[in-house]
């Protein structure tokens, strides 16, 4: 997909600076994850399109969160450029901020235990772009699940449960975080802070409603 289709479905809503900033973290994505593919051997590019068109979709035009899904992988997959890209490199393109929520998005490693550390560290950013962009990139994830195979000694069925269980314990916390930020945080009017409340309320049900696929529901015993 060019960034010229991409243009056609986000073109309303969003001002041509902020609409700079979208394209950018596309090139920059589209050209990362050149030649790569997921496990259903689509373009690995498919996933943050799909994201992106996600969270447009639901009414989300803050174009620093749209630029933060398009890049959210860019730091952890960049086999097509031969090297992981750097922090500072991609800060070049897309600016100090978006360079920051994608390194906030990303595993620093894969080693035992590394996703402990990585949510963790996530959560604790209390950043509301990168949680929100976070959640969108997830829920595209939890619309593919079923189209996951079997990998090393995990069978298909085996990831899809630690997939599932893992957006219900992550996830849970972050949009409730979500959801109490905005009632402390400043905003220019209330009317923008109900649209912010109705936006998140949004990205609440679409995990409800993906989760039900599996009879999984959104909420914690906690």
């Amino acid at each position: 997909m060019n960034w010229k289709t991409v243009r056609v479905h986000i073109q309303k809503g969003i001002p041509p600076q902020g609409m700079d900033l979208v394209k950018n973290s596309f090139v920059i994505m589209d050209v990362t994850h050149d030649g790569e593919t997921r496990d259903d051997g689509k373009p690995y590019r498919d996933h943050p399109v799909r994201s992106l068109f996600i969270a447009y979709d639901m009414g989300e035009w803050d174009p620093e969160v749209l630029a933060a899904i398009l890049s959210h992988d860019v730091l952890e997959s960049s086999k097509s450029l031969g090297k992981p890209m750097t922090v500072l490199e991609l800060e070049t393109h897309v600016g100090t901020a978006t360079a920051c929520r994608t390194s906030w998005m990303t595993k620093k490693d894969h080693t035992t235990n590394s996703h402990v550390v990585y949510w963790s560290s996530l959560r604790c950013c209390r950043d509301h772009k990168t949680l929100k962009a976070k959640s969108y990139e997830r829920l595209d994830n939890v619309s593919t699940f079923g189209k996951m195979k079997a990998k090393g000694k995990e069978t298909r069925e085996m990831r899809i449960k630690r997939k599932l269980d893992e957006t219900v314990r992550e996830f849970v916390p972050i949009v409730n975080w979500l959801l109490a930020d905005l009632e402390i945080r400043a905003f220019k009017s209330e009317d923008a802070r109900d649209k912010e409340r109705i936006l998140v309320k949004k990205i609440r049900h679409a995990f409800e409603q993906e989760l039900a696929k599996y009879g999984r529901k959104f909420e914690t015993n906690k």
